[in-house]
């Protein structure tokens, strides 16, 4: 509601108070407007809780997904550095046989020049292999002698040749394991490359419902802003406007713990992902850890706000200066309650929009507190 909206009911509450109008009626045009906004503001949130369901199924379905690739990439990569340690055993095996294969061809050549060489120049002549023996016996010893030298040389070529047969049985045998693993990485890719697809589908999924999420939770910022400027005129026309009277140094709102894991300023949202604008500060400290209020004042809200706030407390100080405290697990004030520094209001919770115990805590200066904020550490 703007500034003229609310300085024209103001007026119409001077008005109606000259003209004898109870203040009763007045407020009860507030209630309705209150209720109507806390309704639309509770319907957003049904719509957001539905999507958030949904956001937190298939974020659970992506990393699941996302599991099963980085599981077959693994395997994909072991399969991969088998296949270079097998590469590698065939090129030693291939040099192998070709040095084996370079002495095998130089023996046989040899070999056969021999026998070429014997068998041309006559070296072993049978008829005087025969002529020269003075006896059968002689015959066979000098028969026996020469086929003894053949039979050796063949012998020396048949161990190169089988070394070589055997080298190449080997490589055929490495040859079939390589296969095998190549056969194994386009499976292991196929499969890789399904869950991609999978997975595609999934973000895309999740995109849409965070999109949904978003746009109702701008409702509900909208929404919130209304309910936060009708509590603001209840507040004004029970004389809730004051001057501050304090020194502008707030108590700490945790005093057990000073752990700060959220600053004021931009971050990425734990809840959406994507970039936001963090309007407090968030105290991280156990479940049920006592909240003082920062500076003495009147509670001008003390409810569950559904708009991600969860339990919620604003404290109005005077003069614009106002703090609010959210996620608590319980609060023990109530709208309109006087409260002094230090006072207790409530306790540590994870209520609301939340990832863990801790207090968002929130300052403004010029009387709005949902969107006039600065950083509280300028105050703490």
């Amino acid at each position: 509601m703007s500034n003229n909206t609310r300085k024209i009911l103001i007026g119409m509450f001077m008005v109606l108070a000259m003209i004898g109008i109870p203040s009763s009626m007045v407020f009860a045009g507030l209630a309705e407007d209150k209720a109507a906004a806390e309704q639309q503001i509770a319907e957003f949130q049904k719509k957001i809780d539905e999507a958030n369901g949904n956001l937190s199924v298939i974020v659970g379905q992506i990393y699941e997904v996302q599991n099963k690739i980085d599981g077959l990439q693994n395997n994909i990569d072991r399969t991969n550095g088998e296949i270079d340690v097998i590469q590698g055993n065939i090129a030693v095996k291939e040099e192998e046989i070709a040095k084996e294969t370079e002495v095998f061809n130089a023996k046989k050549q040899d070999y056969y020049l021999n026998l070429r060489s014997r068998y041309e120049e006559g070296e072993i002549n049978f008829a005087e292999m025969v002529l020269d023996s003075s006896n059968l016996t002689e015959l066979i010893n000098n028969n026996e002698y020469y086929r003894i030298v053949k039979d050796k040389e063949e012998s020396k070529i048949q161990v190169i040749k089988a070394a070589k047969d055997a080298l190449e049985n080997q490589k055929k045998e490495l040859e079939t394991v390589k296969k095998t693993l190549a056969d194994k990485k386009l499976s292991l890719e196929s499969e890789q490359n399904q869950l991609s697809v999978e997975k595609q589908k999934l973000d895309s999924q999740k995109d849409y419902f965070a999109t949904i999420s978003s746009q109702y939770q701008a409702e509900i910022s909208k929404q919130e802003a209304a309910l936060a400027d009708i509590n603001a005129q209840i507040q004004a026309s029970i004389g809730g406007g004051f001057a501050y009277t304090g020194n502008g140094q707030f108590a700490w709102v945790v005093p057990s713990s000073n752990i700060i894991t959220s600053p004021f300023g931009y971050r990425i949202s734990p809840i959406f992902g994507g970039s936001e604008f963090h309007k407090g500060i968030d105290i991280s400290a156990s479940g049920g850890a006592p909240i003082v209020a920062a500076e003495s004042g009147v509670v001008v809200y003390a409810q569950y706000n559904s708009g991600g706030f969860g339990n919620c407390v604003v404290i109005n100080h005077g003069s614009g200066l106002m703090t609010l405290y959210a996620h608590m697990s319980s609060y023990s004030v109530s709208v309109g309650q006087g409260v002094s520094k230090g006072q207790g209001i409530g306790a540590v919770g994870s209520t609301g929009w939340s990832t863990g115990n801790h207090l968002h805590f929130q300052v403004t200066n010029n009387g709005d507190i949902y969107n006039g904020v600065v950083n509280p550490l300028n105050y703490l």
